[in-house]
């Protein structure tokens, strides 16, 4: 039994020596790839998109194909990426939130009083994000950099509302179609969402003006204002269908 022991105990130091320490080797040379890692993600995502689409009605490809293709050309204008990376957990939380909206399902839409109600809600969240793009403007980046602090605009009700926006989104889609695969996808979204916000912060915590702006907006994602929309979308979208 003590042989056993030492056997596995071998061969798991071997493994932290070999396969564990390339990993670790790799990682710690993220810094040269740091600079275009938003271009490649949104790339990715990109792909993920147009071959979901794939086969799609004409119609329907270019519109789920017309805000990847907006943030391609966004992100492609952005400057590059600037400061240190985030650590391993940001990483993963990076990498799975902005794909997981690639894989969102929707089944069937919705018509009369309760198809209005549904498709001004939509058009409040893209506003919304529209306004916290302008307000940022070439602060914007898919990963957390090193960019000027923005307090103004939306940033007044809460701190990430890009973010908020598509998580408002998100939570739109699920409501069209209630499936336990797309609640598992916002789930993973949402988790991201929430490792990016801490990497930023973390970034932003020695930027002048940051502790004042924290302490003065305290919501993340959520606010009674912008969650409002969302919530009497779902009551008309469900008490239709009774």
């Amino acid at each position: 039994m003590v042989e056993s022991l030492g056997i596995w105990r071998s061969r798991l130091s071997r493994l932290r020596g070999g396969v564990l320490a390339h990993f670790n080797e790799i990682y710690d040379k993220r810094a040269g790839f740091w600079p275009w890692a938003d271009r490649v993600l949104i790339l990715i995502s990109f792909i993920i998109v147009v071959v979901r689409l794939h086969g799609q009605p004409p119609e329907l490809f270019m519109i789920g194909l017309a805000f990847p293709l907006f943030l391609l050309i966004l992100i492609f204008r952005s400057p590059l990426l600037a400061g240190p990376p985030p650590p391993k957990f940001g990483i993963v939380g990076l990498v799975i939130s902005y794909p997981a909206l690639s894989f969102l399902e929707f089944h069937r839409t919705v018509s009369g009083y309760a198809g209005v109600v549904f498709f001004y809600t939509i058009v409040f969240y893209i506003l919304i994000l529209a306004w916290a793009l302008y307000t940022i403007r070439r602060s914007f980046a898919i990963f957390p950099s090193a960019r000027l602090l923005v307090t103004g605009g939306p940033y007044n009700i809460v701190r990430h509302p890009i973010y908020s926006a598509y998580l408002h989104l998100a939570m739109c889609a699920a409501v069209l179609a209630p499936s336990l695969h797309n609640i598992i996808v916002i789930a993973i979204f949402g988790l991201g969402l929430f490792l990016r916000a801490k990497c930023e912060e973390d970034l932003l915590v020695p930027a002048e003006g940051y502790g004042t702006f924290r302490n003065r907006v305290k919501n993340l994602f959520f606010s009674a204002g912008l969650s409002a929309p969302a919530g009497l979308a779902a009551a008309v979208v469900w008490f239709g269908k009774l």
